[in-house]
């Protein structure tokens, strides 16, 4: 009876030691990334994060799968020992984005408790000038020979007056109506509604643009793409 039990005993402590005998994922630096305030022109954003088994048994990463808006790099390994460490390059789109924005990286492996880690992308993009609804403006529906107007506006984010000059348009059919003198001044977080109008001449997609020159070193361009459906 006493040996049945001492088998038995055994049995339980190897299968008990059996079981902790397994791979983790773990990434080195906490499961989120932020980079903080970034400013539009860091774009894009750059980093590598650490991938580790911090587990007792081989890791094997079997896919890689960033969201929309980010893309890696092939890790430089995918099978990973005890306390292994890998690589994975990411680059992080932010054009087209406002404020703070975040983006997930999902990696799975044969990680028992963790088959699908997430990677949490973060930052908060920041517009020395910035353009609302966006650098690009739609006039919706448009009619042949008829004029149409739309506007954007401008908000000065950068700490010191700014002058807005050089108005120019890609074609003769858009233009800005609402500058005086060729020159705009806007103070210290301040913005101003620029109003755009547009006379298409002939049906289907209209496509134009207005181009800025600002004093603003960092940001001396903008570009504001126009379009709209002509019937």
């Amino acid at each position: 009876m006493k040996l049945i039990f001492f088998k038995g005993l055994m049995l339980f402590f190897l299968s008990v030691a059996v079981g902790l005998s397994q791979p983790k994922i773990e990434i080195i630096g906490g499961d989120t990334y932020n980079w903080g305030r970034v400013s539009i022109k860091e774009d894009p954003l750059k980093t590598v994060i650490k991938i580790m088994n911090s587990g007792n048994k081989k890791l094997i990463i079997s896919e890689v799968k960033p969201a929309c808006g980010c893309t890696t790099a092939e890790l430089d390994k995918i099978e990973l020992n005890a306390g292994d460490t890998a690589n994975l390059p990411i680059v992080f789109r932010i054009v087209g984005t406002h404020n703070k924005i975040s983006k997930t990286i999902r990696v799975s492996s044969n990680d028992p408790v963790n088959k699908d880690k997430i990677i949490r992308l973060e930052a908060d993009v920041y517009y020395p000038i910035e353009l609302i609804p966006g650098n690009a403006i739609s006039f919706g529906d448009m009619e042949p020979g008829n004029e149409d107007t739309t506007s954007v506006i401008i908000i000065n984010n950068t700490g010191k007056d700014i002058e807005l000059s050089g108005f120019s348009s890609a074609s003769e059919d858009c233009k800005v109506i609402n500058v005086d003198n060729g020159a705009v001044n806007i103070p210290i977080g301040g913005e101003y509604e620029l109003f755009i109008t547009a006379k298409p001449k002939q049906s289907g997609f209209y496509n134009s643009s207005i181009d800025i020159k600002t004093d603003y070193e960092e940001y001396s361009e903008l570009k504001i793409s126009c379009f709209g459906m002509v019937k």
